[in-house]
């Protein structure tokens, strides 16, 4: 069993027998229960993306190749480009601020996989402690029902007994839910500073995707007679109000 199943089934069943004993410290512990739902798998699964080691995963390729890439592509640029001066310069001071951003979200987005690891660490050992607490309320309910016919004295005996321990039980449940929100907010904020930094990342390079298709074949050797980010013979060129590299036509 799964530890997502170990949750759903400790819910159906603390439950049932929160309707069954029918005291506030029941009902109280089965929503606790019912709060803590987690999926540890699920969550390990994200941290191995966070960190981009997931083999068959959309985040497969590593940020480090990107910044292998833009290298090149600044090589590339200052080798074989019909533009310089002004405009290279602009660019490779966005390319020098891009890099350093990408490696500071590349160690970013491991140290979120390592949060969310230890969520997920944490919500294991929590399926564990839910299931124990189930099995404890389900006897509990069973021991209620068989005091129903024991006569007055009794039932109020066994529900004096019941309520002493669901007590404890309460305070356990109390802490553990408080413990789960802590972990949960916490990798919450780490994951929102990762997306945060990963969305400035892209803010930091505007001109990577306004770059044409077209001039990228063209600056690999597109044509024989082609250069390098030219269109019509007239290259490229850095507009400040654009914020990035336009083509400069003839007319």
């Amino acid at each position: 069993m799964s530890a997502l199943d170990a949750y759903r089934t400790s819910a159906v069943v603390a439950a049932g027998a929160a309707v069954v004993i029918a005291s506030p410290w029941a009902v109280y512990v089965a929503l606790a229960i019912a709060t803590m739902v987690s999926n540890p798998e699920g969550m390990e699964e994200a941290a191995r993306n966070w960190r981009m080691e997931n083999p068959g995963g959309e985040n497969a390729p590593k940020l480090s190749e990107l910044t292998t890439q833009l290298n090149t592509l600044r090589t590339q640029l200052q080798e074989q480009g019909t533009w310089e001066g002004a405009a290279f310069e602009a660019f490779d001071k966005i390319h020098a601020g891009f890099k350093e951003s990408v490696e500071e979200l590349e160690k970013l987005r491991k140290d979120t996989g390592t949060a969310v690891d230890q969520t997920a660490t944490f919500a294991k050992f929590g399926a564990g402690m839910v299931s124990a607490i189930a099995l404890f309320m389900a006897y509990a309910a069973a021991f209620r029902l068989v005091s129903y016919f024991t006569g007055p004295i009794g039932w109020a005996t066994a529900r004096a007994a019941l309520d002493s321990a669901g007590q404890a039980v309460l305070k356990v449940a109390k802490v553990m839910l408080g413990n789960h929100r802590k972990v949960i907010m916490r990798a919450a904020m780490v994951m929102a500073t990762a997306e945060a930094a990963s969305y400035a990342t892209g803010k930091i390079f505007p001109t990577f995707e306004a770059i044409p298709g077209s001039m990228m074949s063209s600056m690999s050797g597109g044509g024989v007679n082609s250069e390098p980010f030219s269109t019509g013979g007239g290259g490229m060129e850095y507009d400040e109000q654009l914020g990035g590299l336009t083509p400069v036509m003839d007319i």
